[in-house]
């Protein structure tokens, strides 16, 4: 695995995952090389200053690209989603500001696939008070067709797992993919505030049920895919 930060095995597998999910490996040096040899006590909060800070700029870019009517251009901005994330999942829970960082990614995430016309679209499913959120990429053939639920594990998000093609490789296959974050995961835990259910059977049986439903597809899905395993 790439080290930028040799030892450091959660602050390499954000860089990693980034580069994987539609991140640029210059973006991701221009944030990283001013973390270098930042004192411990201190290294939270410079990386969330280091990664937010020229996101903010790229996001300033998209604006002026929409202002001048080039929608595609500031849709292809969409790493400033990917980059927000990483500022954000850098952090532990307690620090300050990871509520609206984590906003920025869901508006910057939305506007990528309103301006560049992404076969994607966003959906709610009930489950208990409230639903869990996730994104539903159709199979490109006509009619009915099988679709793989994937569930993220704890440090993913449904735009994460997005921006690695996969779910637009198998649409290209005539197979729909459905990604979800679940309980204690991406937008499910914020803003929705749905911690852990450790009984993963119930609500995901109940997502299965749902779908099925809401989606009116003619039969199960054809896989359910978990990112963590044990």
């Amino acid at each position: 695995m790439f080290e930028a930060f040799p030892g450091e095995y959660v602050w390499n597998l954000s860089i990693g995952s980034t580069l994987a999910t539609g991140g640029l490996i210059g973006d991701a040096d221009r944030a990283c090389r001013p973390l270098l040899g930042a004192p411990a006590d201190q290294s939270e909060t410079e990386a969330f200053r280091s990664w937010s800070g020229p996101t903010d700029t790229l996001v300033g870019l998209t604006d002026e690209h929409e202002r001048s009517g080039h929608r595609h251009s500031a849709g292809e901005k969409q790493r400033a989603a990917v980059y927000y994330q990483t500022a954000d999942r850098m952090q532990s829970s307690a620090v300050h500001g990871r509520r609206s960082t984590y906003a920025k990614v869901l508006e910057t995430f939305a506007r990528f696939v309103e301006f560049t016309d992404q076969a994607a679209e966003r959906v709610e499913i009930s489950y208990g008070a409230g639903s869990f959120p996730g994104i539903l990429v159709p199979a490109e053939g006509p009619g009915p067709a099988p679709c793989v639920i994937f569930f993220n594990g704890l440090d993913s998000t449904k735009e994460r797992f997005y921006g690695t093609g996969t779910a637009q490789e198998l649409g290209r296959r005539d197979i729909a993919t459905l990604i979800v974050d679940p309980p204690e995961s991406g937008e499910a835990l914020r803003p929705c505030g749905i911690p852990a259910i450790p009984d993963t059977e119930k609500w995901a049986a109940d997502w299965i049920t749902e779908t099925v439903t809401e989606l009116r597809t003619t039969a199960l899905p054809a896989t359910t895919e978990h990112s963590a395993r044990s």
